[in-house]
């Protein structure tokens, strides 16, 4: 499925067209139709080699930083570790560190499906640079973040007192089954976000995009300046 999406070349110029608020007047149906729809452009040679897997040491206290396109499952557990499964070149070619998984320089030019699998007591939060499909279950936490600047589509279950959210290229964020309290949601490219949250909900839609409340938050503050709606699904 990932590989449907890879390298999002054309959404920059689109974010470029979101931003400058004539346009968004004028186009923007068509504009919206067309992150939807996830246009995307294949850059460089794909990894070769068969399939194996690698372990790396998952640091739990960091924010995890994915600048390649990944399917991502992360489930809650005691211990922490993280594996990720593709093509022998690309497995090689990869560096964790400091946070952040990616491909090694030489590889930049590059791209592969790769498989990864998290467990671990939590999950700071996702920093996400490049197309991703993401599984994330059982969270358990006080914090929670996603940051997406691809195409991604996300996914979640568990508890989360406090959760932020922001888009930035072409996102769909499914957090119906997550319990929240307050929540802080953004979206400046394109996203459909499904969320549950009881406390204080903050709403920015900059770009193009619908949030659906799937419970009836204490104090709702939206502000629409792109095109979206806050739907009430409770």
């Amino acid at each position: 499925m990932i590989r449907k999406l890879l390298i999002v070349a054309v959404s920059a110029a689109m974010l470029a067209l979101v931003s400058i608020g004539a346009a968004v007047a004028i186009g923007g149906p068509a504009l919206r139709k067309a992150f939807e729809e996830r246009h995307v452009i294949v850059l460089g040679d794909e990894y070769e080699g068969p399939t194996t897997t690698r372990q790396f040491e998952f640091d739990a206290a960091k924010m995890l930083v994915i600048d390649m396109p990944v399917d991502l499952r992360f489930e809650r557990s005691d211990t922490a570790s993280m594996e990720v499964e593709g093509p022998q070149e690309a497995i090689d070619d990869l560096v964790y560190e400091n946070g952040k998984l990616g491909f090694s320089k030489g590889g930049k030019a590059k791209h592969a499906s790769l498989s990864v699998v998290i467990k671990a007591p939590r999950l700071l939060g996702l920093h996400l640079d490049a197309p991703a499909d993401v599984e994330l279950f059982d969270l358990d936490q006080e914090n929670f973040e996603v940051q997406s600047a691809g195409a991604a589509d996300v996914t979640a279950t568990g508890k989360i007192a406090k959760l932020r959210l922001e888009s930035d290229g072409a996102a769909d964020f499914d957090f119906e089954n997550v319990e929240v309290t307050d929540a802080s949601v953004e979206i400046n490219g394109a996203g459909d976000i499904e969320l549950s949250a009881k406390g204080i909900v903050d709403l920015e839609i900059n770009g193009a995009g619908d949030v659906t409340l799937h419970t009836k938050p204490a104090k709702l503050n939206s502000t629409i300046n792109g095109i979206g709606d806050v739907k009430h699904a409770y």
